[in-house]
């Protein structure tokens, strides 16, 4: 018999968590203490969109950075994240003007989805200064893709590592 006393947002909910923890499995061990440390301060919807694009960040690196060339996931740990220069990211936003997939479908971003994508990298990088896990990647030090006006204010108001 059906439940039917659970409400639809909570189903859905429960199917995100289910499929967030799966994507959780795959990323590298690292991936797990970011996504512990934003729970309290974000959505189930927000952290499986963020697993998506962290998800998306490694597989770039590992297949087109040379360091980092054909690296396991497993063995991404908090020392190799130290080791990504500000350039690595530049050549990251520039992929994303277009890539394909590993499922093979073609993908673009524009400026504000490679934005989101910066900021996500700007939210990874606090949370493993706050546990004094690596010095903090020099994102000030990148050129952000122009914005509208109402999303530059936000991304202005943003705590960037020194």
């Amino acid at each position: 018999m059906k439940d039917t006393s659970i409400s639809y947002h909570t189903k859905i909910a429960r199917q995100r968590t289910e499929r967030l923890r799966t994507l959780i499995q795959t990323l590298p061990p690292c991936c797990q203490d970011f996504f512990r440390g934003i729970e309290p301060t974000t959505t189930v919807l927000t952290r499986l969109n963020y697993a998506y694009d962290l998800r998306l960040f490694f597989h770039y690196l590992i297949e087109n950075e040379e360091p980092y060339y054909a690296m396991p996931f497993t063995q991404i740990n908090d020392e190799v994240l130290a080791t990504i220069r500000p350039i690595v990211l530049e050549r990251y936003l520039e992929y994303l003007n277009y890539y394909k997939g590993q499922d093979g479908r073609e993908y673009e971003n524009t400026n504000t989805g490679k934005n989101v994508k910066l900021l996500l990298s700007n939210r990874f990088s606090n949370i493993y200064i706050r546990w004094n896990a690596f010095p903090p990647i020099s994102l000030r030090r990148l050129i952000c893709p122009k914005l509208r006006k109402n999303l530059s204010f936000v991304l202005s108001q943003m705590r960037w590592p020194k």
